[in-house]
């Protein structure tokens, strides 16, 4: 009995001193979160005194006017203009054709874009404008735009020009969003069929990296 005894006692002054600890800690811890209650009160105002510091500034209305009385103007960019010429006759297609791809090749595709749908829209050389698409979403690095372009162009007309680039930068686009398989595909379909192009020499470089 005395030894039981003298176990529940040493229990509970353990007890003790753990809570003991606990209650120091929460001290500390209570302390603290004071302190920076009280951080936050000198900081910050209240939300009447906020309201009350908005009224001192000017509106958008009143500040407007203050210009006006001042000859202030407002400075402002000027937005590009898109491309409005409609195209009616086959000189007008054939010139905004022109343009569009004199366009594409300074880069200036936001310009060149516009005008390319609307030739398509005009039914002028569909498959030219939807390669043409398909590049400038090539070189922007939207893979699956520019795959969706080449497709419809080389459905239209394959025996153009450009096919064997085309072709590898489909393929290419294909390997950029993880579908080996097509890229495979397209880089032997270009070796087959333009064998002595430099499309192909490229063609065979990048397929033996992917097999």
């Amino acid at each position: 009995d005395i030894k039981n005894l003298k176990n529940i006692t040493s229990q509970v002054l353990t007890i003790q001193e753990e809570n003991s600890k606990e209650i120091l800690s929460l001290k500390r811890a209570l302390k603290k979160i004071s302190k920076i209650l009280n951080t936050i009160n000198k900081s910050y105002i209240s939300e009447n005194e906020f309201k009350s510091n908005m009224n001192q500034f000017v509106t958008r209305d009143e500040f407007e006017a203050l210009k006006k009385v001042l000859n202030i103007k407002t400075s402002s960019r000027k937005t590009a203009k898109s491309y409005t010429k409609k195209v009616s006759s086959p000189n007008d297609k054939k010139e905004m054709l022109k343009e569009a791809i004199r366009l594409f090749k300074k880069d200036y595709f936001t310009k060149a874009i516009p005008m390319f749908e609307e030739l398509i829209a005009a039914k002028y050389k569909p498959a030219t404008s939807n390669f043409y698409l398909g590049e400038m979403w090539y070189y922007r690095k939207k893979y699956n735009d520019a795959i969706a372009y080449y497709k419809t162009s080389a459905m239209l007309y394959d025996k153009a020009s450009y096919m064997p680039k085309l072709l590898l930068h489909s393929a290419i686009s294909f390997e950029k969003i993880k579908d080996f398989s097509n890229a495979a595909n397209f880089y032997n379909s270009l070796v087959d069929l333009y064998p002595n192009s430099k499309e192909a020499k490229i063609a065979v470089k990048n397929l033996s990296k992917i097999k």
